[in-house]
């Protein structure tokens, strides 16, 4: 409500100036015709209906059960050009810059990064290919919508000179036939490299300006970039980018080639799939009626549309922060248009500073604040309520991802939902509790990294216990391919401090029978009778219990703790945490987890390094990051608490659950995650490629 106050003030004072003879622009007034007809689109185009059914585990209807459902991610992108080196660069402000885009952002581009010239080292040691690629997947595992920036800007005429020296050195000469080759091995080549993370490119840049190819070569040859393009990205969505091509009143000339080229890349098979409209403005803007007009003209090619590279170079921040606000709507409310990316939000990462949402001191400009209102409350959607007679609770949502909360007889049951265009799902939700049902990692153990140590707490009424299978899994590693595992492991339970039981050979446990049977019954994979593999089934009482795998005999190697649920009793693990010496390579440790049931469960997540030299624990792993994957797709990922989208709800969760609190400034990782019943691993690796000890725990989130 703040940002929409702000916003009234400013659009007043707009107003205000521009009786005085202050800039504007057309559609500006609060009440221009304009806003209505893009508020209904907008409801009609961006947002669906949904219903949560609320059942028994017998599937019969819960009446009044209560309902609170959150938007967590819009489906539609909204994203910045960012610069890689923030991204893996460790600074106070390149932390505030990871805070920031995690919080503001779900998709992106490289500002400078994937240009020819950068990509192959020519414009020095700022840019790099293996930073650009760790900034890639910085951006890939917090599963941010990826466009490429950009294959071709063909021009070598200055001032614009957007071609490498490894080209523009070979005009003039004998070997100037070779240039139309190097340029479709070039796109082979950096699509390859980078189609793991990104799934949108601008095939060509600025053809209004950057010509030179095409005047030497002919035009076909932007044909041949899109289809190079095309072979080596077979689903990815290829397009042409251009400025002031906003205003088809103001740019003419440039609007008549943007269409000519369009028309030309059309006729000729060229595998275009959309439009990228740069949308950098100045303090004399184009009107939001004659900026729709031209999108309806785009729109009749066929094509997707974006704005790609938006920003509004003033000083004056009132009109600054109202046409942000009106150029967003209108193009959130235009059929054809598919995304909205920034060129920069940040004063001192901008090209021109003055346009940057906020200041060098992270203070946030009129600008920034119009932004968040739209995307993040005007089309942001909170909605509660209870269930009726049929157990059912319906509402309405901008298209995006969700969580919903269900209270049912104290009892609070979550379930992730997805919304998208052309679809109104009915989601059914089964009252009951997930659970969490095993916990295993794999990690080196022995020499300098010392034993592997997991944890479980369990909870349940005093009088309740729990039968639980607990292994510490070394030669059986050699059958999934792995090399140097631990020869003999030893496998110790303590609890308070104190073993309760050991096993240094499954089959030697004079229960080997039942431990093989239960192994069966979790989906555990079997060990091989005789084998040196430890194991133990235990029946155990509520309370916090640690598991220690070292080696029997002095030896090292790779080792797997784990720890199974087994039975449904009441009691039940409550959280997990496992800590282990992280390394590179195969020595990475590898956390797993699996939750059972038929409902979703917020988890708090940590991996602790730097926090361990509290308890006395040296040899830390000073940066850690963690990766949540489920199958071979990130779902989640933080390296630094304090850069999470929210780190003060990372803190409260800490707190609520009885977790030690993170230190500010520390470079311990956590991040809270939804999941749905499955089983996820947990990548721990040193962020700047260290190595060391690291705790990582699991809980759920009250």
């Amino acid at each position: 409500m703040i940002a929409r106050a702000v916003c009234a003030t400013l659009a007043a004072l707009a107003l205000l100036g521009a009786a005085f003879g202050q800039a504007t622009y057309g559609g500006r007034d609060p009440a221009a015709p304009w806003r209505a007809a893009a508020a209904a689109r907008i409801e009609q185009l961006r947002k669906g209906d949904f219903t949560l059914r609320v059942v028994d585990a017998a599937g019969r209807p819960v009446p009044g059960a209560s309902v609170s459902v959150a938007m967590q991610r819009h489906a539609f992108p909204f994203g910045s050009a960012l610069q890689m080196a923030r991204l893996v660069q460790d600074s106070a402000d390149n932390r505030v810059y990871r805070q920031k885009a995690a919080a503001l952002f779900n998709a992106a581009t490289t500002e400078n990064d994937l240009k020819w010239p950068p990509w192959i080292g020519e414009w020095g040691p700022g840019f790099a290919r293996t930073q650009t690629l760790a900034g890639l997947r910085w951006l890939h595992n917090r599963a941010y919508e990826l466009r490429g920036h950009v294959f071709v800007w063909p021009g070598w005429t200055a001032p614009t000179t957007n071609l490498p020296n490894a080209i523009t050195s070979l005009r003039g000469t004998p070997r100037q036939n070779e240039i139309p080759q190097l340029v479709l091995d070039h796109i082979a080549e950096q699509a390859a490299a980078t189609r793991e993370f990104i799934n949108e490119w601008d095939v060509q840049n600025e053809p209004f300006d950057n010509k030179d190819l095409m005047e030497t070569f002919g035009p076909q040859i932007q044909v041949d970039w899109f289809k190079a393009a095309r072979a080596a990205l077979p689903t990815s969505a290829l397009y042409l980018n251009d400025y002031n091509i906003e205003d088809q009143t103001r740019n003419t000339a440039h609007v008549r080639v943007f269409e000519d080229t369009v028309r030309y890349l059309q006729q000729n098979g060229a595998p275009i799939t959309g439009l990228g409209l740069q949308g950098h403005f100045g303090a004399n803007p184009s009107s939001i009626t004659d900026y729709l007009a031209t999108l309806d003209r785009y729109a009749a090619f066929g094509l997707t549309l974006r704005i790609t590279e938006f920003d509004v170079n003033t000083t004056d921040l009132a009109l600054q922060a109202d046409y942000t606000r009106d150029v967003l709507t209108a193009s959130f409310s235009h059929r054809a248009m598919v995304g909205f990316q920034l060129w920069g939000f940040w004063e001192s990462a901008h090209w021109r500073p003055n346009a940057a949402l906020y200041r060098t001191d992270w203070t946030e400009k009129p600008n920034g604040a119009a932004y968040r209102d739209l995307v993040f409350n005007q089309w942001w959607t909170r909605a509660s309520g209870a269930a009726d007679a049929q157990g059912e609770f319906r509402g309405r949502g901008f298209h995006g991802d969700y969580r919903a909360t269900i209270t049912v007889g104290g009892r609070t049951i979550e379930k992730t939902f997805s919304l998208r265009a052309g679809a109104s799902p009915t989601i059914t939700v089964t009252a009951e509790p997930p659970r969490l049902a095993n916990l295993a990692t794999r990690a080196q153990v022995g020499g300098a990294a010392g034993p592997l140590v997991a944890g479980f707490v369990i909870q349940g009424a005093a009088a309740d216990t729990k039968s639980v299978l607990v292994r510490g899994v070394g030669p059986a590693l050699t059958a999934f391919g792995l090399g140097g595992a631990l020869a003999r492991p030893a496998l110790t339970v303590f609890r308070d401090g104190q073993p309760i039981a050991t096993n240094t050979g499954w089959s030697t446990a004079a229960n080997a029978t039942e431990v093989a049977t239960a192994a069966a019954g979790a989906g555990a994979f079997a060990l091989a009778a005789g084998s040196a593999d430890a194991a133990l089934l235990l029946r155990l009482g509520p309370g916090a219990y640690t598991v220690q795998v070292a080696s029997a005999d002095g030896g090292s190697g790779l080792a797997l703790v784990e720890a199974y649920e087994i039975g449904a009793e009441p009691a039940r693990f409550g959280n997990l945490s496992t800590r282990a010496f992280v390394g590179t390579g195969a020595a990475l440790a590898i956390p797993g987890l699996v939750v059972t049931g038929p409902s979703a469960r917020t988890f708090l997540i940590r991996g602790v390094g730097p926090g361990l030299a509290d308890f006395g624990v040296g040899g830390t792993l000073a940066r850690p990051s963690l990766v949540v994957m489920r199958g071979a797709t990130p779902i989640a990922a933080n390296d630094r608490w304090e850069t999470a989208a929210d780190p003060a709800a990372i803190a409260a969760a800490g707190t609520r659950t009885g977790a030690f609190a993170l230190k500010a400034g520390n470079a311990d990782a956590a991040l809270l995650v939804t999941l749905e019943p499955g089983a996820y691993t947990v990548l721990i690796t040193g962020a700047d490629g260290g190595t060391g000890n690291c705790l990582v725990e699991i809980y759920e989130a009250p």
